[in-house]
């Protein structure tokens, strides 16, 4: 599951996602002449990643991304 929010940095675009994964995994093998079977599921580390455009990604809203001409994009982000 994951959720993205993005907002206006200083006139720039951010983002803040948050990512919670799930896994399943099953698995059969014969070791020593026995079958043995195996499974386990549950939640992984989650992510949080932060981004932000420092320079040529300005935050726009919907009339004006329409005439929006995309250029060199600077920016970061740190993910935890």
């Amino acid at each position: 599951m994951g959720l993205t929010h993005i907002f206006d940095a200083g006139g720039q675009s951010g983002k803040l996602t948050l990512v919670l994964p799930y896994g399943q995994l099953t698995g059969s093998s014969s070791i020593g002449g026995r079958t043995v079977n195996a499974s386990t599921e549950g939640l992984s580390d989650p992510l949080l990643k932060a981004a932000i455009n420092l320079d040529g990604a300005p935050a726009l809203t919907l009339d004006q991304f329409k005439e929006y001409q995309q250029d060199l994009i600077v920016g970061v982000s740190l993910a935890a």
